[in-house]
């Protein structure tokens, strides 16, 4: 980044799943200006991910993270981090490093799905399963 080139500025997004057992604050670019992923994977579409992907540090948990259930499958490299009581997908973390991967905005507070701009992923043809077929 040059040093004309500011960061754009963090704004806070209140979150919680569906039953408000976990509640969390993600501080990213304005939803205005930043583009949401909308993948049309099959982990994707039957959980109802818009993802945003902030630096850890930027999400700080106020109840529940401790509580959340995981869930993995095919290659197993990342875990989808779910609500036990409500079953909201409240994020997904990748395996390696401990790193947070992907936040679901549909947990936000007072965002409108339709007002976001989308970056549109072809999950569906470029994930590779892990065996693919005749293997």
């Amino acid at each position: 980044m040059s040093a004309d080139e500011k960061k754009p500025e963090l704004v806070p997004y209140d979150a919680k799943c569906h039953c408000g057992a976990v509640t969390y604050t993600v501080k990213i670019p304005s939803l205005e200006q930043h583009e949401v992923t909308s993948c049309n994977c099959s982990i994707c579409t039957t959980n109802g991910y818009l993802l945003v992907y902030p630096d850890r540090q930027n999400v700080v948990f106020h109840s529940g993270e401790d509580q959340l259930t995981s869930y993995a499958f095919n290659r197993h490299m990342v875990d989808h981090k779910f609500c036990p009581t409500c079953g909201s997908s409240v994020f997904i973390s990748f395996k390696e490093g401990g790193k947070l991967g992907a936040v679901n905005v549909r947990m936000f507070k007072d965002v409108e799905p339709d007002k976001l701009k989308y970056r549109h992923v072809d999950g569906k043809n470029q994930i590779p399963p892990k065996d693919p077929p005749g293997n």
